[in-house]
């Protein structure tokens, strides 16, 4: 990609990694196209040309509209960063399906319609199709959420059968799967949305060739070796932690 047509289209943008992923791409030039479900409630800080609408990723007619509105504006995105998310509890009193569904029908479906929306461009001129994905698809380690991990688990294997079906075609997909994420500071155990933000800018920029990218190291290791320990024995280890409801991720 030149410097003249580095563009790239981001979902889910309003807070949180979202928001940092727009200040990282825009303060090394590139002209960004974000999405979110509500209003941004402040400016995005300069750096780069942005455009923003209001956008459901659930939702064929938002979906029909945004692709309307970058045609009109003959905006194609080189990266369309698929980041766009929930993360509801649908285990309490009972399993609730509905909130189970939300979390799939965004995190799962909200994410491949764009493919199906961006793939015929790609399949011409070349492109990257990046999902922000979670350490949760290798263990279902979240109090209360089921549909969360089962979400992430199917989008990292959508995104290797898409790798698969089209390879060597000239079109990328790359799936990041961050661990536990919060505002500021860094530790062992936790990234801050800006240093994630980072981290997924200079894979996606420099091209690097890991289709994979897994982080912080320390939970990485630990969720993959979770899968050594038995359910019961998890369940137990999760019912001691304290309780933390979920609602928007992304």
């Amino acid at each position: 990609m030149g410097m003249q047509n580095r563009r790239i289209f981001i979902t889910g943008v309003t807070a949180g990694l979202g928001r940092s992923l727009v200040q990282e791409f825009l303060a090394h030039g590139y002209e960004v196209w974000g999405i979110g479900r509500s209003a941004m409630d402040d400016a995005v800080p300069a750096g780069g040309k942005f455009v923003y609408t209001t956008a459901d990723v659930t939702r064929a007619e938002d979906v029909d509209r945004i692709m309307r509105a970058m045609n009109a504006s003959h905006f194609i995105p080189d990266i369309v960063l698929l980041n766009a998310g929930v993360a509801l509890d649908d285990v309490e009193a009972s399993f609730r399906f509905p909130a189970f569904k939300k979390s799939v029908e965004t995190n799962l479906f909200g994410a491949i319609t764009w493919i199906e929306s961006f793939l015929p461009a790609f399949l011409e001129r070349g492109g990257t199709f990046a999902a922000v994905s979670s350490l949760s698809a290798y263990r279902a380690m979240n109090r209360h959420k089921i549909g969360y991990p089962c979400s992430k688990a199917a989008l990292n294997m959508a995104f290797e059968g898409m790798r698969i079906q089209y390879g060597g075609k000239g079109v990328r997909f790359v799936t990041f799967c961050p661990g536990p994420m919060r505002s500021e500071g860094n530790s062992l155990f936790a990234i801050s949305y800006q240093a994630a933000a980072k981290r997924i800018f200079l894979h996606l920029h420099q091209r690097r060739r890991a289709n994979v990218v897994r982080f912080p190291l320390v939970p990485s290791l630990l969720y993959r070796v979770s899968s050594l320990i038995p359910d019961r024995v998890l369940a137990r280890l999760l019912a001691d932690l304290p309780a933390k409801s979920g609602g928007s991720k992304t």
